[in-house]
């Protein structure tokens, strides 16, 4: 009986150290995803500002442009 105690804990002992090295081996993985999703982010930030999509306003009267394809004619006055 002492003997079937000592097996379970055993197994205990080696379903962590399983998840833990599981655990070692993702950990470098998940590094690589965060560190490319905020590269993504910065070229995707970079490419709003150079296209002049994201727009800050500082204050005072905005006017709204037209939408793209709308001649100037075609505007109401």
């Amino acid at each position: 009986m002492s003997q079937s105690s000592h097996e379970s804990g055993g197994s205990d002992e080696s379903l962590l150290q399983r998840l833990n090295r599981a655990a070692g081996l993702i950990n470098p993985f998940l590094t690589l995803i965060a560190i490319g999703l905020a590269l993504l982010d910065v070229v995707c930030l970079i490419g709003l500002l150079d296209t002049g999509s994201l727009r800050t306003n500082l204050g005072g009267s905005t006017i709204a442009a037209p939408a793209p394809g709308v001649v100037a004619s075609q505007l109401p006055d």
